[in-house]
C-alpha cells in the first residue's frame, strides 16, 4: 500500500473524520537534501532511535526552537505511530519538523492511516502462522483512532466501558472516553448480540464539512504563498 493510493480515500475520509487530521488535496511537498536537526543532534549516528531522542531531552542544555522541533518528531513518532522507545525513527520527519509550515502543512491524516493499516496487516498475517501465535501482541500505528472509529460505528458498543461524552465535539476523538479496558468476553457479546449493527458509512456534520473546507482553502493559501516566496528568492539570486 503506498499513500497515493486511491483505494484508501473512503476509509481516508472516515479516519480524518475521528482525528481531524484533514490534509492537502495533493502531495506537493517535496523534501529534499539533508536535515539539519539530523546534522546537528545524530550526525555520527548511522540510525536514529526512539530512545535517542529522549536521551538528547534529557541531556540538552539549549533553549531554542530546535528541541521543540524534536519534540514534534517524538509526539509524531509515540503519539501518532504508536512506537516505542526500541524503534527506529522516520529520518524524513526530521526534514518535515525543520521548517514550520512543511510541519503543520504536512498530511499527516494520510501518513498515520496507510502506516496504521500496514501495521495491522503485518500483525494479522504473523498470527496466521501457528509458529508466531501468542496470547498478546503488540500493534504500532494510531490505534486509538482506531478504536473511536469503532464506537462511532458500533451504536451497541456504548456502556461496555465506553461511554460517549459530547455529541458534538471536533473531532470525534473528543467525544468518548474508556472508563476501563472492556473484557473480551464483553466484546464478544457485542459481536454476538442479534441487535449488532455496524454504520456503512459515518457522515460529516455540516461542522466537520466546514472544518474540512477550511483546512482545504487553508492548504492551497500555504501551496500559493511558498511558490510565490520561492519565485521571488529565485529572482532575487538571478
Amino acid at each position: 500500500m503506498t499513500s497515493t493510493s486511491t483505494s484508501t480515500d473512503g476509509p481516508l475520509r472516515e479516519f480524518n473524520i475521528i482525528t481531524g487530521l484533514w490534509g492537502p488535496k495533493e502531495d506537493y511537498i517535496q523534501l529534499v537534501g539533508n536535515s539539519r536537526l539530523l546534522e546537528k543532534f545524530f550526525k555520527d549516528k548511522e540510525c536514529v532511535y526512539v530512545s535517542d531522542l529522549e536521551d538528547i531531552f534529557l541531556e540538552y542544555e539549549g533553549d531554542d526552537d530546535d528541541i521543540v522541533k524534536l519534540a514534534l518528531v517524538y509526539f509524531i513518532e509515540i503519539s501518532l505511530l504508536g512506537k516505542d522507545r526500541r524503534t527506529k525513527v522516520d529520518i524524513g520527519f526530521f526534514k518535515i519538523a525543520n521548517d514550520w509550515n512543511t510541519f503543520n502543512n504536512y498530511d499527516w491524516g494520510r501518513i498515520v492511516f496507510v502506516r496504521t493499516l500496514s501495521a495491522l496487516d503485518k500483525q494479522y498475517a504473523k498470527g496466521k502462522k501457528k509458529s508466531t501465535q501468542t496470547k498478546k501482541y503488540t500493534i504500532n500505528g494510531f490505534l486509538h483512532a482506531l478504536q473511536v472509529w469503532a464506537y462511532e460505528s458500533i451504536p451497541t458498543i456504548i456502556g461496555c466501558g465506553v461511554d460517549k461524552v459530547n455529541d458534538h465535539a471536533i473531532p470525534r476523538m473528543l467525544r468518548w472516553v474508556c472508563q476501563q479496558s472492556p473484557k473480551s468476553q464483553t466484546i464478544s457479546q457485542v459481536f454476538d448480540s442479534p441487535m449488532f449493527i455496524i454504520k456503512a458509512v459515518i457522515e460529516m456534520t455540516t461542522e466537520e464539512e466546514q472544518l474540512k473546507i477550511a483546512s482545504g482553502e487553508f492548504f492551497e493559501n500555504f501551496r500559493s504563498s511558498t511558490i510565490i516566496q520561492s519565485k521571488n528568492v529565485k529572482e532575487w539570486n538571478s
